[in-house]
């Protein structure tokens, strides 16, 4: 399959041709990038239905809420990410103190989500900071949230 896409900006054809598999792991996705073709876009496909969707990818960094919150010894984490990113998010308590790394690493372009097991922390309030550094385009960010969890 190929896909052709016009960029006005750069006034020329890009292509983008889908490897050829013999078999797909679910949710496998695909996101080309141009550095004239805006943000890109993201697609899934399937080994039973080939290309199953095609979205735009994220134009801004964003944490989103965890989930379930409050919650009871596993939450997780989704995060918005315009470019493939370095990202880490550390663990506060309520008097600022760091509790260490959730995670740190390399996270695809879209939509990932960041999973985190705290069944050995007490009940109470935590925040987690978020630091991401864009490893195609450039760019940082930096976002805090607050978690609620009860044991």
């Amino acid at each position: 399959m190929i896909f052709i896409w016009y960029d006005a900006s750069e006034n020329a054809e890009i292509e983008f041709v889908l490897p050829p598999t013999i078999a797909s792991k679910e949710d496998d996705r695909i996101a080309p990038t141009h550095s004239g073709f805006g943000y890109g876009l993201y697609a899934v496909r399937t080994f039973m239905d080939g290309i199953s969707s095609v979205n735009q990818l994220p134009q801004e960094y964003k944490i989103c809420q965890n989930y379930p919150n409050p919650f009871n010894a596993q939450t997780v984490i989704p995060l918005e990410l315009p470019q493939r990113s370095q990202v880490k998010i550390e663990l506060f308590n309520v008097a600022g103190r760091n509790l260490g790394t959730i995670y740190e690493g390399i996270k695809e372009a879209g939509w990932p989500k960041v999973h985190y097991n705290a069944a050995h922390l007490a009940s109470g309030l935590y925040f987690y900071k978020v630091i991401v550094e864009g490893l195609e385009q450039g760019g940082n960010f930096v976002d805090t949230g607050k978690m609620l969890l009860l044991k």
